[in-house]
């Protein structure tokens, strides 16, 4: 595989990236507007712990998208600088190979070491926005099942 059909396949997976981690941000923001405006008229009872479970939940899955990507946004960075140093255009680093090898080795565990804060930040993102669901529709249900009583 040429590097510039590398290049691309990871150009086109950063994007898909993004756009998950804003779908999921913009699907927390719907939520928490969604969950006020629901309750704009109702008054606090002991069954809004719950209610408010899901806000706080959605809220961190909003956080936590904003969080990944900014990851991202790191993680382009440090391929961007690690792209530069293999191809000897790096100012600091130059062309010699001994400092190209040193480099290029601590530009990857930095890269690593990124990829797993971007991971968790993805993971509490989905994980939280799941969390939020789960409170709501319990509270829903709760809600649904003191009325008909």
């Amino acid at each position: 595989m040429s590097g510039e059909t590398e290049r691309e396949i990871f150009r086109a997976f950063t994007l898909a990236q993004d756009r998950y981690g804003y779908f999921l941000m913009a699907a927390a923001g719907a939520a928490i507007a969604f969950a006020v405006a629901r309750t704009d008229s109702a008054a606090w009872t002991s069954t809004m712990w719950l209610w408010l479970s899901a806000v706080v939940c959605w809220g961190a899955s909003f956080y936590s998208g904003l969080k990944y990507v900014r990851w991202i946004g790191a993680g382009l960075r440090t391929n961007l600088g690690l792209l530069k140093v293999q191809d000897g255009s790096d100012a600091l680093v130059g062309t010699h190979p001994m400092n190209i090898a040193v480099a290029t080795e601590v530009i990857r565990e930095a890269s690593d070491k990124g990829s797993r804060w971007m991971s968790g930040w993805a993971t509490a993102q989905l994980t939280f926005l799941a969390a939020g669901a789960v409170a709501y529709i319990v509270w829903h249900v709760w809600e649904m099942v003191g009325r008909s009583t």
